[in-house]
């Protein structure tokens, strides 16, 4: 009996260390992406880049690539001992297809701002000492999943902004929180009314000193929004309508644009003019784009998402074109969420590389492609 009983503690033990494990470092992999020579490094989500430096993030461990190379494992978060931490199981990240169980902020090269279990965790690094600094209004089962990946956001004034993001029906009050002291207080900005929006998918903060929001999901609910004070108060571009539902901006010198999250209609790339305020609807899209992120002074990087997972490339003047495409399934994921190319926050003009993260497809669950930046269309 006891030596069969020790021999299934093993066993258990075993699966357990297989399910949690993370490698300390993830390697780049030489590949051909459609007739392109690239790099993957698989597994992982990616979640900043600054030309520099890119981290990324595999179940709750954080890694870091420097200067192009390797990803090493620098930390790994604790979130609170409760449903979330069905997220170290790989088992589990598999069969619901959650792999973006963090988003992470990097403050400087010691301290990072990382969203995980319904709380933002103030970390130091090396060593990953962590505290929690504030509680999300909505998160889990019934309340929501706290943020959307461009629900993050840095100004220049060393202001954070996160977008409150909730996933279930009712009434809630959906707002914009703030933090001037790199994470350790947080205020509410801006808040809804109940009922007035959904949720708010997007906060970015643009290189004029001004602060965008994009709420949804119903044409009524959807809100672009220009703010001159830090997200106390805001100026609606436009609402009513799913031209005006974004899950991300783009700035560029004289436009923002933003690729459209219309679940039943046409998505396009919409254009607002500095200049004169004019909003125009420009090329069409193939479904809609959660990710974004500006490659250069004349071009942005689209990540398209649900029925596809491809990077377009969509020029400040209104055009796009198709670059990427991983294969997805013909049918939808029965639980979680959908397939798409994910792309990192901070600053991608910079660096020999793009970063492309192609999430839930055929071929991945999760792993970031690196491709040379003279790649790109145009």
């Amino acid at each position: 009996m006891l030596p069969a009983l020790a021999f299934a503690l093993l066993l258990l033990c075993l699966w357990v260390w297989f399910q949690v494990r993370t490698p300390r470092r993830v390697r780049w992999h030489e590949v051909e992406h459609q007739g392109m020579a690239a790099q993957v490094a698989p597994g992982l989500v990616l979640q900043h880049d600054d030309g520099s430096s890119v981290w990324a993030s595999l179940g709750y461990s954080i890694y870091r690539s420097v200067c192009g190379g390797d990803f090493r494992r620098v930390a790994r978060i604790r979130p609170p001992l409760g449903e979330a931490w069905g997220g170290y199981l790989r088992s589990l990240r598999h069969r619901f297809g959650y792999q973006e169980l963090i988003e992470l902020w990097p403050l400087d090269d010691d301290r990072l701002l990382v969203f995980a279990g319904g709380w933002v965790h103030l970390m130091e690094l090396p060593g990953g000492r962590q505290r929690r600094t504030h509680r999300l209004r909505w998160y889990g089962r019934g309340k929501g999943r706290g943020l959307m990946t461009f629900g993050l956001a840095g100004a220049a004034d060393g202001s954070v902004y996160f977008a409150e993001y909730v996933t279930e029906p009712g009434d809630r009050s959906t707002g914009i929180w703030r933090s001037r002291d790199s994470g350790e207080r947080w205020e509410l900005a801006f808040e809804f009314e109940p009922g007035q929006v959904r949720h708010i998918h997007t906060v970015h903060a643009d290189g004029d000193g001004s602060l965008w929001i994009g709420t949804g999901d119903r044409d009524e609910q959807c809100f672009v929004g220009r703010s001159g004070d830090g997200g106390s108060s805001f100026e609606w571009i436009g609402q009513g309508s799913q031209v005006n539902r974004a899950c991300v901006f783009v700035g560029f010198d004289d436009v923002v644009l933003w690729p459209t999250d219309a679940d039943f209609e046409q998505n396009h790339v919409v254009r607002w003019q500095r200049g004169t305020g004019e909003v125009t609807v420009d090329s069409e899209l193939p479904d809609v784009t959660y990710y974004a992120t500006r490659a250069d002074g004349e071009r942005a990087l689209l990540g398209l998402a649900q029925g596809v997972a491809q990077a377009w490339v969509a020029y400040k003047d209104g055009s796009a074109e198709a670059w990427l495409d991983w294969p997805v399934s013909a049918v939808p994921p029965r639980r979680g969420p959908s397939p798409g190319v994910r792309l990192a926050r901070g600053d991608s003009q910079t660096g020999e590389h793009l970063h492309l993260n192609p999430l839930r497809t055929t071929a991945h669950e999760a792993a970031i492609f690196r491709f040379a930046r003279t790649d790109l269309p145009g």
